[in-house]
This record gives C-alpha cells, sequence and structure tokens, in this order.
C-alpha cells in the first residue's frame, strides 16, 4: 500500500526542479502486500528510491528530500548463512523506517531499515543513517551523528 498526502510533490526529471538528481526517475515501491510507504502532505522528494519490502515506510508532513536519497526497511535477503540467503528471504529483520515532520534530508543520503528521524532534524548530504536521529538537531556524516541543535543554527546567520 503507499498512501500519499495532499500537495506533495514527486520530481522524477532531473530538467525540472533540481539538476542535481543523478538518478531520476523518482522510484517508490512496496514488494509484499504488508508492505507500506506513507507520505505526509506538502512534503517534496526529487529523484528519490523508497522501498518498503516488509515493513511501513512513513514520511512526515512538510518533509523536503533532496536527489538520490535512498530509504529502505530491508538487506534484501538473509545476511548468514550465506548458503541459504537465495532460499530465505529474511523478513524477521525488517524494521521499520520513520522520517517525523519538518525533516530535511539532503541530497545522496541513505536512510536504512530500523531508522527513526526526529521532527524538525535535518540530515546533511551524503549521509548514511544507521541510527536514531532526535528531533530538533542537524546530523551528518557516515554513520550519521548529531553535529548540532537546531537552535544554534540561528546563531550563525545573525
Amino acid at each position: 500500500m503507499i498512501e500519499i498526502g495532499d500537495q506533495v510533490t514527486i520530481v522524477s526529471k532531473s530538467e525540472r526542479g533540481n539538476a542535481s538528481s543523478l538518478y531520476s526517475p523518482s522510484r517508490i515501491r512496496t514488494y509484499t502486500p504488508s508492505a507500506k510507504i506513507l507520505i505526509g502532505s506538502h512534503t517534496g522528494m526529487n529523484g528519490i528510491s523508497l522501498t518498503a519490502r516488509s515493513k511501513t515506510i512513513t514520511i512526515g508532513k512538510n518533509c523536503r528530500i533532496g536527489p538520490n536519497v535512498v530509504i529502505v526497511d530491508s538487506d534484501y535477503h538473509a545476511v548468514i548463512p550465506a548458503e541459504i540467503r537465495s532460499e530465505n528471504p529474511g523478513f524477521e529483520y525488517d524494521k521499520d523506517v520513520t522520517v517525523g515532520d519538518n525533516v530535511w534530508i539532503g541530497m545522496q543520503t541513505i536512510i536504512l531499515k530500523g531508522v527513526t528521524i526526529g521532527n524538525n532534524s535535518v540530515i546533511g548530504a551524503g549521509s548514511i543513517v544507521v541510527k536514531d536521529i532526535p528531533e530538533d538537531c542537524v546530523a551528518a556524516g557516515n554513520p550519521a551523528r548529531v553535529v548540532k541543535s537546531i537552535k544554534d543554527l540561528g546563531k550563525n546567520h545573525e
């Protein structure tokens, strides 16, 4: 199931919107009947890939998702033992992903299974998010970690 809120913008052509998108078109896909992708109202994204295999990926309201962002709920196979990877889909290892409201995700970011990103946070470009990010902060890096509070951002612009 895929649910898209009101006034959501999904750009799939690099010529329109943001010329930074290398991997257009946008791709939103569920694999099994239990998989869900829920996108909140007034969210915008460009050249993204959202793939839910068996769990739920939730994107909040008023989010901005930059080009070439990938969000997944799965590893897509059992990691070990190697000899059963082709027979064991490993659904038991899939985990929900939640992106809160008013989140800005920079281009080329990867968000892996089981992650929650809190409301009003910013994820820096090129980050790989492997664990939860609290609300009201800026996180960046590989792996992504909190680098500052949103409250501190205004101090740099005064």
